[in-house]
Formats: structure tokens, C-alpha cells, sequence
């Protein structure tokens, strides 16, 4: 699985600009996660889309947790 981030302005390493960063993911790795804020702290500022423990697929985990933090749509496969 893979998923791709378009940051604005791209980011420049000398003269070369990366537009795109591709991460990749196995859909097979299964993943566990304990945020070390209390319940409080993730369900204020987070509006309750965050939990403190959370599991999953990795690739899942992290486009809820980007979502949330950059406030965008994330588009994701599906079927045809």
C-alpha cells in the first residue's frame, strides 16, 4: 500500500525539489499504538476522531492519524 504526500512548498534539497514523498506499506503488517496523552488531551483538541489506543493495519493507523493532524480529505483505493 502505498501512500503520498504532496507538501506545499516541496521540499528543496539544493537545487532538486521533491514535489512528492511515497511512503509504502505492507498490507499484511498489523500494528498496535498507545498515544501517550491521556483521554483528555486526545479527545479535546482531536474532537473524539482520535483514540489512545488504537491497532490495526499500519497504512490505516497512519491515514486516520494524518487526517486528523493536517485536516485534510485522504483518498484512499477502492474496488472497481
Amino acid at each position: 500500500m502505498f501512500f503520498v504526500i504532496s507538501p506545499d512548498p516541496p521540499i528543496k534539497q539544493g537545487q532538486t525539489r521533491y514535489h512528492f514523498l511515497i511512503l509504502l506499506f505492507s498490507k499484511d503488517e498489523d500494528f498496535s499504538l498507545m498515544l501517550s496523552m491521556n483521554e483528555e488531551e486526545v479527545e479535546k483538541p482531536f474532537e473524539g476522531q482520535l483514540t489512545k489506543d488504537m491497532s490495526g493495519s499500519l497504512y490505516e493507523m497512519v491515514s486516520q492519524v494524518m487526517k486528523v493532524l493536517v485536516n485534510h480529505k485522504i483518498t484512499v483505493p477502492d474496488n472497481f
